[in-house]
């Protein structure tokens, strides 16, 4: 056989390669599998190590490390090494699903998350942030779990800046309601009961999304702000609203400093008037209120003009002149 010549070893339906079963194979490492493929397939081939390191071009030791896992292998020479083998790898990865991607680096969303955790602290309750949940293959983070310590009521919440899918929002909120008492009991708390709660933030965008939505909405949220408000100032759930599987929905303001500071929402009738037009608006008056105060002239110039007494003003001609004396 010339060298350099490519061999395909024969390959049965019930068996692969060389008298391991498929199934096998699943339930194998990676490297166990790549290990055991080189290995038989070189003998059957009827191939030292020594023969396929010249043909693949490295040396027989790292045939070896190869065919036992001992490391220093590259994907380069793997690829090489099964080329000269006439093996075929086909590799398939299942990503996992990931729920509520996690919002650390969305500002917006951060600023009410933080708003709505300051409120509920204020109030006694046990607040935890990103309670990160997996279940399978899926991962998710609920963005805030409060609990209440007199009562033992467990309040699951959801943020939204902006509501686009109502339907993966019900998938989201049950699963959260679902994996809420897991979470916390890696917290170290004893939930008595799980209510789920989604706050939106208060803007024109998301009037309009709910009212366009509120048929199927006041089904799926039958508890109200005013119940909600209740139940965040005392812990009690009071009201026939709050049955076993019943969630609220209300709007929140990060700028608001009202003590009933969850807001009614379109589906409760006719709401004031809403502080923002949609995210693009609540992101640009954030970055304004965080924006230094800037002058347009000189810093030194600018602060001698603060320190002026109000009775002599410099203008642009004489603002080198000192002040006259008194």
């Amino acid at each position: 056989m010339p060298c350099g010549a490519r061999v395909y070893p024969r390959r049965s339906d019930a068996c692969y390669p060389f008298g391991v079963p498929r199934q096998s194979l699943a339930t194998r490492s990676i490297g166990g599998t790549v290990a055991q493929t080189i290995g038989e397939s070189r003998r059957a081939i009827g191939w030292s190590q020594r023969e396929l390191a010249a043909r693949v071009g490295c040396s027989q030791s790292a045939i070896s490390r190869l065919e036992h896992q001992r490391g220093g292998c590259t994907l380069a020479l793997l690829g090489r090494t099964f080329d000269q083998l006439g093996v075929r790898a086909r590799l398939v990865v299942d990503l996992p699903l990931v729920v509520g991607l996690r919002h650390g680096r969305d500002a917006a969303h951060a600023r009410c998350v933080g708003a709505v955790r300051r409120r509920l602290e204020r109030g006694g309750w046990l607040v935890a942030t990103e309670v990160e949940i997996a279940e399978g293959r899926s991962h998710g983070w609920i963005d805030l779990l409060a609990l209440h310590p007199g009562t033992r009521v467990l309040l699951v919440i959801e943020v939204k800046t902006q509501l686009r899918d109502i339907g993966g929002l019900e998938r989201q909120i049950g699963w959260y309601e679902r994996a809420a008492w897991a979470a916390a009991h890696r917290h170290g708390w004893r939930p008595g009961a799980v209510r789920a709660a989604v706050l939106l933030l208060d803007s024109l965008e998301n009037h309009e999304a709910l009212r366009d939505q509120r048929t199927t909405l006041r089904a799926s949220y039958p508890v109200r702000a005013d119940r909600l408000n209740e139940l965040v100032e005392d812990g009690r759930l009071a009201g026939d609203r709050w049955s076993a599987r019943a969630r609220a929905m209300a709007f929140v303001d990060p700028a608001s400093r009202r003590r009933a500071w969850l807001k009614r929402t379109t589906l409760d009738g006719r709401v004031p008037e809403a502080p923002y037009v949609d995210y693009a608006d609540f992101v640009g008056r954030g970055s304004r209120s965080r924006r230094p105060a800037r002058h347009s002239g000189r810093p030194a110039a600018a602060a001698r003009l603060r320190e002026t007494p109000p009775a002599w003003r410099p203008s642009h001609r004489d603002s080198e002149r000192p002040p006259p004396d008194r």
